[in-house]
């Protein structure tokens, strides 16, 4: 099959997003981020490599600088690479990776967990992932020692939380407490992110206020086929003394616990971050990122 296999580069103008959406919908890996609308708003000139009919498709997220063309991974876009609703085998994703073309001298792809690939130029990173189907008395007895002291806590301060919050309220909420060092582009885009998420799929923000109705810290969970994505996360310093997260993720996890989903937590390079979400229970799941440098050697502005 990889023998005969055609990949064929199309720019953005060439590509039929229609048919492109309809292959992530029944792609047995896809995500919220080979979306076409997702890509437009993150990469407005993204282009691709496909097979016919587009059984194989893989968004080029391009970017020029300089004057030299690249690929690279944009912000909240954990996972891209391969998709198809049939077999990728570790063949197909090489024969992807060398379909890119040589105008894009430097190119970081993040492939998606089931593009399995090894070599020099390849980079294994972590993502988190809770299954949701399980009664949630036994999906507790899972969560961390640590976790489970916090939200006695949080239960204690007795937390309310508030399911009526909006975009704009929990963009603020970030720029307020800004961990990840935002800029004010990238909440720009986020906010963009989850009002194309809130159009075309399901989104509950759940949150948490004090006494004086202020909103103290909230979580933005987006459904998308089986999982469910985690693209904002905020707590003002009262929402952390408060453990205000640790209630929202509990109250959720509780509201949900027995559907067949996938809490994916994406990960965190934030320490405190990435123990929070390991902390509940979920299993490593792993990605690929693929690096490939075909600049001359005095030529140093994307090396990281």
């Amino acid at each position: 099959m990889n023998k005969t296999l055609q990949i064929r580069y199309i720019k953005h103008t060439e590509i039929d997003k229609p048919l492109w959406d309809s292959k992530i919908h029944k792609a047995a890996n896809g995500r919220i981020y080979a979306f076409s609308g997702w890509l437009d708003i993150v990469s407005p000139e993204w282009s691709a490599l496909v097979t016919d009919s587009y059984d194989f498709l893989m968004p080029l997220p391009g970017k020029k600088k300089f004057g030299i063309k690249y690929v690279a991974q944009p912000k909240f876009t954990q996972q891209t690479g391969i998709f198809s609703s049939r077999k990728i085998t570790n063949n197909i994703v090489s024969d992807f990776l060398k379909s890119i073309p040589e105008k894009y001298k430097y190119q970081v792809v993040h492939l998606n967990s089931q593009n399995r690939i090894s070599g020099e130029n390849i980079v294994k990173k972590t993502n988190h992932l809770l299954s949701l189907n399980n009664k949630f008395s036994n999906l507790f007895k899972a969560f961390s020692q640590n976790t489970k002291r916090n939200i006695r806590k949080s239960e204690k301060l007795k937390n309310i939380t508030d399911k009526n919050i909006s975009v704009d309220e929990a963009i603020f909420l970030k720029k307020e407490n800004n961990i990840n060092a935002l800029s004010e582009k990238d909440l720009k885009t986020l906010r963009r992110l989850i009002l194309f998420a809130k159009e075309q799929f399901n989104v509950k923000i759940y949150g948490v206020r004090n006494k004086n109705k202020k909103l103290i810290s909230v979580t933005v969970f987006v459904f998308c086929e089986n999982r469910i994505y985690l693209p904002l996360i905020a707590s003002s310093p009262e929402g952390k003394k408060k453990f205000a997260s640790f209630h929202i993720f509990n109250t959720f996890i509780e509201e949900y616990a027995g559907n067949e989903l996938f809490l994916d937590f994406e990960g965190s390079s934030v320490p405190g971050v990435a123990r929070f979400f390991e902390g509940w229970g979920a299993v490593p799941e792993t990605y690929y990122i693929y690096r490939q440098n075909n600049l001359p050697v005095f030529f140093k502005i994307f090396k990281k």
